[in-house]
């Protein structure tokens, strides 16, 4: 198989379905028009050979990516007089493989994904193309940033001319953000028009509250209200990621509000939901729909900058991407990825040391290795974590995240009332957060308070089901089972922690106590015995500086595992 360097150009007509339905005999002639008058007698001049004709485009290779620019440049000036044939080009240098008449590999694949991004008329360049380029050439082609492609795993740094991208024009390293167009009043009662703003208004509002996202203002998105809503354009002009598109109907004393998640670099729709509802007090129902609205986009984003995140390379990450990574390795809970997330905030502490969310997502790293006992000094590390939480908040007042950890702190510390209130000033701050309602699950659980423990474990399993941290969500509601003699629910509390995550050794600790209080004491062993494959060196000094359970609640608890057959 051969394999060699070229400069592949792959092109695309604007909207062929399109044409091809409003006029399938004119489109037809046009396209032979444009093959056989410009295309490829242009491609032939400039040394190209033409690979593959794709029914509404051509793959062609050239030996030189000057060659394929200039080709590239002067079928658009050839096409610009012509409104009705429009194409998209996408040109990248890089390793091909030749087979059966084909070729594929790298340069192929890379140049597809340009040829996607650029605009009607437009030409997409790779790094590698643009540096081949002379001065005179070069200039037609602005410095996009790098863009992460499509099945691309690490970013390419791109170039255009035209204007710049179709999609997310979003270099990577910045920070997420969302636009929320105005709600779009399908009624033909013109009353819902302020129904419909008022929706658009509040998601804004509440979706302001999640500081890793930046979200259009308001007064800006209005602007785009009544107006025929081109995402990619949206993307352009506002520099987003994600937009929220929605709209409202009326009949009757019924009202539907639909609304969808859309990835602007894709155009994919990462989430749609349509609520029916009666319409009796308008302002309620206006709150109800901008809470489930707010609830489902935050963790559908939050996945996909994980998911984006994870195939980013170290040296492609800027601060919101090292946040997203972040957060990516924490959710694979293991002790190698706890210390590259750790590693990587180290780094980003040293440049980005005005960032209160740096310093709360080290807070969340040093906590979270104290259950699974992947510190080796749990006061050094507590301490660690404390500091990081208080220099977050000095940043940041308003940083509900870290209000959030600096509530574990001081359960811990057995500082119940301080806890309290650090957990509901987060809760003020963020109360559609997920994170925010787990951890305020585990705050008032080990306090004995049963029915809000479990409430916000509902709450915020409601808001992310699949979510890995759950495992952690549940360590404080099955401590408020105990304390409350509800043995069989602890139980299985801790049976679904194990089923999301087998090695998790809180849940074995946990479940040992549950079923050596319930009178299994044989299961309670083998849970035991299960936790000490898992932390060799745990015993019940260990449990008690780990458990934040206190008196005679801890005494029990102790007792139940020192049944089991855990060590002193």
């Amino acid at each position: 198989m051969e394999r060699r360097l070229a400069a592949i150009l792959i092109s695309d007509i604007v909207g062929y379905s399109s044409l091809m339905g409003a006029d399938e005999a004119g489109t037809l002639a046009a396209l032979r028009q444009l093959r056989g008058e410009m295309f490829e007698p242009v491609v032939a001049r400039h040394r190209g050979t033409v690979i593959k004709r794709m029914g509404d485009g051509w793959l062609v290779e050239f030996a030189s990516a000057v060659d394929a620019v200039a080709s590239a440049i002067e079928v658009q000036a050839g096409l610009a007089p012509h409104e009705n044939i429009r194409l998209r080009i996408g040109i990248h240098v890089g390793d091909i493989m030749h087979e059966d008449e084909d070729i594929f590999g790298d340069g192929v694949n890379i140049a597809a994904r340009l040829q996607e991004i650029a605009v009607p008329g437009g030409i997409a360049l790779s790094e590698m193309a643009r540096n081949s380029l002379d001065g005179g050439m070069a200039v037609h082609f602005s410095d996009q940033g790098d863009r992460q492609l499509k099945n691309i795993t690490e970013a390419v740094r791109v170039f255009a001319s035209g204007g710049g991208l179709e999609g997310t024009p979003v270099p990577s390293g910045s920070q997420p953000s969302i636009a929320v167009m105005p709600f779009e009043n399908r009624s033909a009662d013109p009353e819902q028009e302020y129904f419909a703003d008022g929706i658009t208004e509040d998601v804004i509002t509440e979706l302001a509250r999640f500081r890793d996202f930046k979200v259009i203002a308001q007064s800006t998105m209005f602007t785009f209200k009544g107006r025929t809503i081109d995402v990619g354009q949206v993307a352009r002009e506002l520099e987003v990621r994600y937009i929220i598109q929605g709209s409202v109907r009326k009949a009757g004393e019924r009202v539907r509000v639909s609304a969808h998640l859309i990835e602007a670099a894709t155009g994919d729709s990462l989430w749609a939901e349509r609520f029916d509802r009666d319409l009796v007090d308008i302002f309620d129902l206006q709150d109800e729909i901008t809470q489930a609205i707010v609830r489902a986009v935050a963790p559908r984003s939050g996945e996909a900058e994980l998911r984006r995140a994870a195939t980013l390379a170290s040296r492609d990450l800027g601060l919101w991407d090292i946040i997203a990574r972040v957060r990516y390795l924490l959710y694979q809970y293991s002790k190698e990825s706890c210390q590259e997330a750790h590693s990587l905030l180290q780094k980003a502490i040293q440049d980005y040391p005005e960032e209160a969310i740096v310093q709360s997502m080290m807070c969340n790293v040093l906590f979270l290795q104290q259950p699974f006992g992947w510190v080796g000094g749990r006061e050094s590390s507590m301490e660690q974590s404390i500091n990081a939480a208080r220099e977050a908040l000095r940043l940041d007042s308003q940083d509900a995240n870290s209000h959030r950890a600096m509530a574990l702190f001081r359960m811990f510390q057995g500082r119940d009332d301080d806890a309290k209130l650090s957990m509901e000033t987060a809760l003020k701050l963020n109360p559609n957060s997920a994170e925010i309602l787990g951890s305020a699950a585990g705050v008032y659980g080990p306090m004995g308070e049963y029915e809000r423990s479990m409430e916000y474990l509902r709450r915020a399993v409601e808001l992310s089901p699949n979510d890995p941290a759950q495992t952690t969500w549940n360590l404080g509601p099955t401590l408020s089972t105990l304390i409350a003699g509800r043995y069989d629910e602890a139980i299985a509390i801790c049976t679904m922690s194990m089923e999301m995550n087998p090695n998790f050794p809180s849940a074995y600790r946990q479940r040992a106590a549950a079923l050596a209080l319930s009178g299994r004491p044989d299961e309670a062993r083998d849970d035991v015995t299960k936790l000490l494959e898992l932390e060799p060196d745990t015993n019940l000094r260990v449990t008690a500086q780990r458990v934040p359970l206190r008196g005679e609640h801890m005494e029990k608890f102790l007792d139940a595992l020192r049944a089991a057959g855990l060590p002193e």
